[in-house]
């Protein structure tokens, strides 16, 4: 009776035990690809870049026509230089105000109307500075500048060209980001099943973990399935043509 128990728990074993995760050959084939635009309309004035160009955080790229958006930081300068000089001469007139109010040579009436005007001129240089502010933001907005580190991948305008983004944001130049790379691997219907977009995977690289987020499944015909992995910064990333493995849930 006893070896007939052993015997059927050795027979449920494998039953029990959690199912392993299976492999699949996946690579590293670039840089993950960043499209790049600006906003507002206009005339392309320069392109500062080359493809293949290594870029830093900050660099400027191109940049859209400034004429309009430079005048109208020229008009909010001279506007603020106007109100400082506003409010300085109405500092002035309320200390003047206030010695004669002091002295009682002025009614207190009189000294509470050159208060109101301070305070006036006070938030007609405050309003002054934002709008300022805002103007050379504008003026900074039409030119692009890259966000991370990375290689310039593609141009998408030349000088000279008219950039019409309306409705929504044009793509001008598409940037390679040196802080992530994309890796692909191939799977059959059933393997890509187990994953989905968005999804967090793991990747082997010898006895290096890495950590991904599949961006893409593509159907590539035949039952099988092309996965888009991005591993972004934080990790020691391998170079492009990197040979991984990409673990997924056994079937």
């Amino acid at each position: 009776m006893m070896r007939l128990r052993l015997t059927t728990a050795l027979l449920l074993l494998p039953l029990a035990l959690p199912a392993l995760a299976a492999e699949v050959p996946a690579r590293i084939v670039g840089g993950v690809p960043l499209a790049l635009g600006l906003p507002g309309s206009g005339r392309v004035t320069e392109v500062k870049v080359t493809p293949g160009q290594q870029v830093q955080p900050g660099q400027t790229l191109l940049c859209l026509d400034r004429a309009v958006a430079r005048a109208r930081v020229d008009a909010a300068e001279q506007a603020l230089r106007w109100l400082r000089g506003e409010l300085d001469e109405a500092a002035r007139e309320l200390q003047r105000q206030q010695e004669l109010y002091d002295q009682t040579l002025l009614a207190q009436h009189d000294l509470q109307l050159a208060r109101i005007a301070h305070d006036r001129a006070r938030a007609r240089l405050a309003r002054a500075r934002l709008e300022a502010a805002a103007a050379r933001r504008q003026l900074e907005a039409r030119c692009l500048q890259a966000p991370v580190a990375g290689r310039i991948a593609g141009i998408g305008v030349v000088p000279g060209q008219e950039v019409l983004s309306a409705d929504r944001l044009t793509t001008l130049l598409t940037l390679l980001r040196e802080d992530a790379r994309l890796v692909q691997a191939r799977l059959g219907t059933e393997q890509a099943d187990t994953l989905a977009e968005g999804s967090s995977v793991t990747l082997l690289h010898g006895k290096r973990r890495l950590t991904g987020r599949v961006t893409r499944l593509v159907p590539v015909g035949n039952g099988q399935w092309q996965a888009r992995i991005e591993v972004s910064a934080g990790e020691s990333l391998p170079d492009t043509g990197a040979r991984l493995r990409l673990l997924l849930p056994a079937p």
